[in-house]
């Protein structure tokens, strides 16, 4: 009778801590990807101000911002005319893009894409500029899924 109860308290518990570390790592989850959201937006909205000040003919000055974020500058026609992190000669067009559809509409703009190759979701802010360019900003982070996954151990 005692290994009963022993066994269905032990069974109880290990639930109990499952569900709660289940609970507690997705409202971390959402707290952290809600909190980089807005920086994400916060700084796409300083970073075009200072676009729209200076100008972007002279695209120099792009790099010496000081971020973590990739920063895309795409012509109204879709072409990439700078990026922090990649090639632009290599790069697609990106007129099809969402968040860029609904920017050149709106004036800015947000979208999600998720990874399933490597767990990871990145997050896509863009605004639209005074000449009619689109700045974008964009931050990958851990998909819950990938948390899960690297929690696990």
């Amino acid at each position: 009778m005692k290994k009963r109860i022993f066994y269905s308290i032990t069974l109880v518990t290990l639930g109990s801590m499952l569900v709660l570390s289940i609970l507690l790592l997705m409202f971390m989850h959402g707290r952290f990807f809600h909190q980089e959201k807005a920086n994400i937006q916060d700084e796409t909205h300083y970073m075009s101000h200072m676009i729209n000040q200076y100008g972007e003919d002279d695209r120099g000055y792009m790099n010496d911002f000081i971020t973590t974020s990739r920063v895309t500058l795409i012509e109204k026609s879709g072409d990439v005319l700078f990026d922090n992190t990649k090639n632009i000669a290599q790069m697609e067009n990106h007129l099809n893009r969402p968040e860029i559809e609904m920017a050149m509409v709106d004036g800015k703009a947000e979208s999600i894409r998720m990874s399933s190759t490597l767990g990871k979701q990145t997050y896509y802010y863009a605004v639209e500029l005074a000449g009619g360019d689109i700045l974008r900003l964009a931050v990958t982070v851990d998909s819950i899924y990938g948390l899960t996954i690297e929690a696990l151990p």
